[in-house]
């Protein structure tokens, strides 16, 4: 019987450590452990710098991955909010969105501690997402001409060139430029398409024959000739109000303006319209109304003094 207590006595110190052990970790299991740190990190786990930039182009979505300290924290809840929506948002899994070109900022806050951290977002707009053009229906008179800008998306894309290209260019033909000029009755799809992406949209031209709304008309000047695309005069000096055929319904004659491009000073044009050569020369001919950049109606053609 004393030989019984002496092991019950040995053995008891032991055993009630083993269950103090034992109780501390299961209640170090159930305690609340607090957030200390939260942070944005990469693919490789590594953590975000303040200058680092997490790009996204621009209507696309990419999500994002946070690291909470300790690991083994009981709540790991966040919110996460955008400094500018305009720019981009987030949801609430940590998914970015780019809505428009520019620079923000998401911001990370734990539920537990309102532990925060910060990710700069760069949202690009360097690839072509659409082409648009002004009007997609247009009726010109014979022999007028209309200047179709397109606007590309994005304005900040690294390449905005576009091609234009008429589906009856013996009815209305196009340049380089988007420049329409109407050649004979029917209808033409002008369609323009952008080098990134291949985007397109069309416009239907329709032409009639009518009373020209702004053109030049040399057919009765015998001092000038037609090579191919080019008026060649004779003289030097030419009074071009004699020369410029508009609709009066569509245009004031006080509206109308005119234009010579040439290399050099070749050529000069007074108040009056009176141009005047230079020296021998081919020059580009404008009539226009309106703004010279955007002008409502305009006309050119290639005259040349030899």
């Amino acid at each position: 019987m004393k030989k019984t207590v002496i092991i019950i006595l040995a053995v008891l110190p032991i055993f009630l450590l083993v269950t103090i052990a034992f109780a501390g970790k299961i209640l170090s299991y159930y305690q609340d452990i607090a957030v200390e740190r939260v942070a944005f990190v990469d693919i490789l786990n590594n953590e975000w710098e303040e200058d680092d930039k997490f790009e996204i182009q621009m209507g696309t979505e990419k999500a994002t991955t946070i690291r909470i300290y300790p690991e083994y924290a009981t709540n790991k809840e966040v919110t996460y909010t955008s400094s500018d929506e305009s720019i981009c948002t987030v949801n609430e899994n940590g998914v970015i969105y780019g809505v428009s070109y520019g620079n923000a900022q998401i911001l990370v806050t734990t539920k537990d501690g309102n532990r925060t951290a910060f990710l700069n977002v760069l949202v690009r707009a360097d690839k072509v997402i659409g082409v648009t053009l002004p009007v997609h229906e247009k009726t010109l008179n014979i022999g007028d001409s209309f200047k179709l800008t397109p606007e590309v998306q994005l304005p900040v894309a690294d390449n905005k060139n576009v091609l234009f290209a008429s589906s009856n260019p013996a009815v209305a033909k196009v340049n380089a430029s988007g420049e329409i000029t109407a050649l004979s009755e029917g209808t033409a799809k002008i369609s323009v398409t952008t080098v990134d992406g291949e985007y397109t949209d069309t416009c239907t031209v329709t032409v009639i024959k009518g009373i020209p709304t702004l053109v030049f008309d040399f057919t009765n000047a015998d001092f000038i000739t037609k090579a191919g695309s080019t008026y060649v005069t004779s003289t030097p000096t030419i009074s071009l109000n004699d020369y410029i055929v508009f609709n009066p319904e569509k245009v004031n004659k006080e509206d109308i303006h005119v234009k010579a491009t040439s290399n050099g000073s070749a050529v000069e044009i007074d108040q009056n319209h009176v141009l005047t050569f230079k020296k021998n020369a081919l020059i580009q001919l404008m009539v226009y109304v309106g703004d010279e950049a955007k002008p409502v109606y305009q006309s050119k053609i290639l005259l040349e003094w030899k």
